[in-house]
């Protein structure tokens, strides 16, 4: 009969009144239901009806309509026809017109529907969690299968098909979920409700450390900085710090906000104590305490930095630096640094205990050497030194010439010339010479002046020497050998 009437499968019985629109009206189809002579469901022709497909439209009469007339019409065409009495309609039973038949509708079995819930809209980690789904519609003898899933795209059965239409659950992790319930009846029609819910992990109880720098004591007028670390609870913390002395005095230091950080500059030397106040989202609440001694102000931290050898020094020679601090709160930690006139930094050695840092000059030019100083309590003194480094001067040489040169006469005078190159400059010159009979005697001793006059008083070879020396002590011996005659 569906085959061959496809237009049934509309009217299932879940709307008051439908009817198969007959040939010839138009597509637009009205209801006009009256009670009584003052009483209807709106001025004539009355409600459009819904058009469900092939045909078939359908309409809900108002609740208060127990029982009524109908009349459909298309504006132009009605049934029944003017001035005949409307369909009778009782509340409750579906009816129908269909090719002229005012019938009853059956009203079809219903579609399995689920009511799914639970005890709880926002679960904590590890929490129990009752679910309950109540079918209806269908055939009857339900089974009950629930299964969950996470934002992730996985899967996890909670309870297979069973009677029981109850079941719980345990989160085992936090985030947002999806819990579903999937439905048989005894015919084998199936039927899924989800349901979303909200797994927060279980709240640790609110516990706060807090933290000073310096720790343990502090200096009059110094910075001190408070840092408060709150965990558990339900976040969303704000912190309030307050000192207290020992004469029963409290001081707010700061009032409750979101920056778990303050900065503290005690007043007055003695034994104090520090505390910060927590409060989580919910106003759960934790203080902790920590003892602080202030001491009066020491002097003022200085250093003073030396460098040996000072004021100049040469590429790749050793530079000892000495720094030397004194007041602040002692304890101190020294930092080298050079500079060059190109605006380029470089740190020779970090914070260290030790005053003293060897460098070693890789370049020529104008430095400024700095030695940064921290002492325990955080004070911070820079100084600075200039050095002139210099290149490394070649290695120190000398040429000895005589003139005339090979050959003399005894008694004829020999100039004897020393050029010294190299070194460290400032030269002085020491002539010698060494007979033939192997005897050695000194020519002149040193002086600035590179000449020397010779006489010759021995015929025979006679070798002679210069001792050339530079500012900085390098020495260096040159040689010629000449001939002396009759």
């Amino acid at each position: 009969k569906t085959e061959k009437d496809p237009y049934l499968k509309y009217i299932d019985g879940s709307y008051d009144v439908y009817i198969k629109k007959p040939d010839g009206w138009g597509d637009k189809i009205n209801c006009y239901a009256y009670v009584d002579e003052k009483t209807n469901n709106g001025e004539w022709p009355g409600v459009e009806m819904k058009y469900l497909g092939e045909g078939v439209y359908a309409y809900n009469l108002p609740d208060d309509f127990k029982t009524a007339s109908v009349i459909f019409n298309d504006g132009v065409s009605q049934y029944p026809a003017a001035q005949q009495a409307g369909l009778e309609f009782t509340k409750g039973q579906s009816m129908a017109y269909i090719n002229g038949s005012w019938t009853k509708v059956e009203k079809k079995a219903d579609d399995i529907k689920i009511t799914f819930s639970a005890d709880t809209v926002s679960a904590k980690v590890g929490s129990e969690v009752k679910l309950t789904a109540q079918a209806s519609g269908g055939s009857g003898n339900y089974t009950y299968k629930f299964i969950v899933s996470d934002n992730s795209g996985n899967w996890y059965k909670i309870r297979d098909y069973a009677r029981s239409n109850t079941c719980t659950w345990r989160p085992g992790a936090a985030g947002n979920k999806t819990l579903y319930v999937d439905v048989k009846d005894s015919a084998g029609a199936y039927k899924r409700a989800a349901l979303p819910i909200e797994v927060k992990k279980v709240n640790e109880k609110l516990s706060v450390k807090l933290a000073e720098s310096p720790s343990g004591t502090a200096k009059v007028g110094s910075e001190v900085k408070l840092t408060a670390q709150a965990s558990g609870g339900s976040g969303n913390y704000t912190y309030k710090f307050i000192l207290s002395d020992n004469n029963g005095n409290w001081y707010k230091i700061r009032d409750y906000a979101k920056s778990n950080t303050c900065t503290w500059r005690p007043g007055a030397a003695g034994s104090k104590t520090l505390y910060v106040d927590v409060k989580d989202s919910e106003g759960a609440y934790q203080r902790v305490e920590l003892p602080i001694q202030v001491t009066k102000q020491t002097e003022k931290l200085s250093v003073k930095l030396a460098a040996s050898p000072s004021g100049t020094a040469k590429v790749g020679s050793e530079v000892k630096l000495t720094a030397q601090a004194s007041g602040g709160s002692g304890n101190y930690t020294y930092k080298f640094i050079v500079s060059d006139n190109n605006g380029n930094w470089y740190k020779i050695r970090d914070y260290a205990k030790a005053n003293t840092s060897t460098w070693i000059p890789g370049a020529a030019g104008n430095k400024t050497l700095y030695v940064d100083v921290k002492d325990s309590a955080g004070a911070y003194q820079r100084v600075e030194l200039p050095i002139q480094v210099t290149k490394q001067a070649e290695k120190l040489s000398v040429k000895l010439t005589a003139s005339p040169s090979k050959t003399v006469k005894v008694g004829s005078e020999v100039k004897l010339t020393a050029q010294a190159t190299g070194g460290s400059g400032s030269y002085l010159y020491d002539f010698l010479v060494c007979s033939p009979d192997n005897n050695w005697y000194r020519l002149r001793d040193y002086e600035k002046t590179g000449t020397y006059l010779w006489v010759p008083k021995t015929v025979g070879n006679t070798m002679l020497y210069v001792d050339a020396v530079d500012g900085e002590g390098n020495y260096r011996r040159e040689s010629l050998s000449i001939l002396v005659t009759k």
